[in-house]
């Protein structure tokens, strides 16, 4: 979860980083891991179910990846329409 947070930088150390295009957020983040020796963990766009390589579904492009809950697990539309399709036809 990402945080608003003030940070005080140097004005020209700030203007030279915009000039050169430098995320200073993403910066600041990265240096707050090294020094707190905190390790990130990629995890593959994957779906958990029949691993598919997949782009996460976004706002804009619903198809994709979307997390399914209370399986904690990340699902493609295919795997989704089946599973939706078991729960609607047993009664």
């Amino acid at each position: 979860m990402k945080v608003q947070t003030n940070l005080s930088i140097d004005k020209d150390i700030k203007e030279k980083a915009q000039q050169v295009g430098m995320d200073l957020s993403e910066t600041a983040e990265r240096a707050f891991r090294e020094r707190l020796n905190i390790k990130e963990i990629w995890i593959k766009d994957i779906c958990e179910f029949c691993g598919k390589a997949e782009e996460k579904a976004t706002a804009k492009d619903p198809h994709g990846l979307c997390w399914l809950c209370p399986d904690e697990k990340w699902i493609c539309d295919e795997c989704l329409k089946s599973k939706m399709s078991h729960v609607t036809s047993v009664q």
